[in-house]
């Protein structure tokens, strides 16, 4: 998936928003404004999108994405953004997108890597503009997830038993 698939899939997501005033409301969180004509591309979809488009309003789920002069890097990671209140990084050593869950004072791999990642975020977040049961959700999950360490962390995403 490059970066113009992307956009495509995520625009998309508006069709499964049922009701007219939440449509409304969702299309700044869903539909970030591109900043760069033409894309400038990065050797990361994740950092493309990042660096591109302007993410300072963009959420899905409990996700905020830095804007592009907020990124920090060192040895080890880019840290591209929150999730509630644990940091989502690239793993600079093996791509992979993961979660530093302070509290729990563990790093949690969600993904091998940022195109999956993405493509897990629209998977997900339709899922939950559809109001799937809670059972296809779960085969959703388990259909998607790179590592069984990550499944309390996609379970709690997609608000299971909720």
């Amino acid at each position: 998936m490059d970066i113009n698939q992307f956009i495509l899939k995520l625009n998309h997501l508006a069709e499964y928003i049922l009701e007219p005033n939440r449509k409304k409301n969702l299309t700044p969180f869903f539909f970030p404004r591109q900043i760069n004509n033409p894309i400038e591309e990065q050797n990361d979809l994740l950092l493309t999108f990042i660096y591109n488009y302007d993410v300072s309003n963009f959420r899905i789920g409990a996700f905020n994405l830095h804007d592009a002069d907020q990124i920090e890097y060192n040895e080890q990671y880019i840290f591209i953004g929150t999730w509630e209140i644990d940091e989502l990084v690239i793993d600079r050593t093996d791509n992979k997108v993961k979660i530093i869950d302070y509290e729990l004072s563990k790093i949690i791999s969600i993904a091998v890597n940022s195109e999956k990642f993405l493509s897990n975020l629209i998977e997900i977040e339709k899922s939950i503009l559809l109001r799937e049961s809670d059972e296809k959700k779960i085969i959703l999950i388990n259909n998607i997830i790179d590592y069984k360490e990550s499944l309390s962390f996609y379970l709690t995403w997609i608000g299971y038993g909720n």
